[in-house]
């Protein structure tokens, strides 16, 4: 019997080359539960955070949790809305901010064990 249950970690290096020719790093680190609710529903815990490094700032940039319900058409395609909470680095102060995130999802595979974290969010 399978699990209805999932737990995914993300992470990703970016590289923000600005037209100035000046790059920032920056290396993000995402964690996923997911709960599929049979047979068209998926709801997601979400929580992470973003280190940047650049001149004049080395630190965490964002932290942010959220939640969000995501709608599988079929195997290739599904919707997901998520709301998300979180405190940005300004550098001299923390701002809370708080977004609503609406992504669709159109994979070109369907070969997968796991559904992909990319399925459900991109953090």
């Amino acid at each position: 019997m399978a699990s209805n249950w999932q737990f995914a970690v993300q992470h990703k290096y970016q590289l923000d080359i600005l037209s100035t020719g000046v790059a920032n790093d920056g290396f993000r680190q995402a964690f996923f539960v997911n709960k599929v609710i049979p047979s068209r529903f998926i709801i997601s815990g979400i929580g992470g955070w973003f280190y940047r490094w650049r001149e004049g700032f080395n630190g965490v940039e964002f932290v942010r949790l959220g939640g969000g319900v995501t709608y599988v058409f079929d195997q290739l395609h599904a919707v997901n809305i998520s709301y998300f909470v979180g405190r940005q680095n300004l550098g001299d102060r923390w701002l809370t901010d708080g977004f609503t995130f609406i992504g669709l999802a159109l994979n070109v595979r369907t070969d997968w064990i796991y559904i992909p974290a990319i399925r459900i969010v991109e953090f």
